[in-house]
């Protein structure tokens, strides 16, 4: 994870075109932290509820970030990969063609 979060920048993306994608609910992330400035926040949930499937400037008014671009790679993590794996395929079904799931997730990182 320290070599993803060396090339992010604090709104998650990187140089690489990578965003890094925490899929925790609030109250987790609430109870640790954010796993880094440069890790996005976004529930599963939200994932589940179709927000890939959104126009860009419908995701960008409701969320408050700029949506991922089919050809961004997305690294999906949550406390222990199962939920980020679940992330990874709602994705991958919407069309990312580069998705990855960081396994360790935040039970390694804190």
């Amino acid at each position: 994870m320290q070599s993803l979060l060396a090339d992010l920048d604090t709104n998650g993306r990187g140089k690489t075109r990578t965003v890094a994608l925490d899929v925790r609910s609030p109250a987790e992330v609430s109870q640790t932290g954010p796993l880094s400035p440069s890790v996005i926040t976004f529930p599963l949930n939200l994932i589940q509820e179709g927000a890939f499937a959104m126009p860009e400037k419908e995701f960008q008014k409701k969320y408050g970030i700029a949506k991922p671009l089919p050809d961004e790679r997305l690294v999906f993590s949550c406390k222990s990969g199962m939920r980020a794996g679940m992330a990874a395929d709602i994705a991958a079904k919407a069309g990312y063609k580069n998705v990855v799931v960081y396994p360790g997730g935040s039970a390694e990182w804190f």
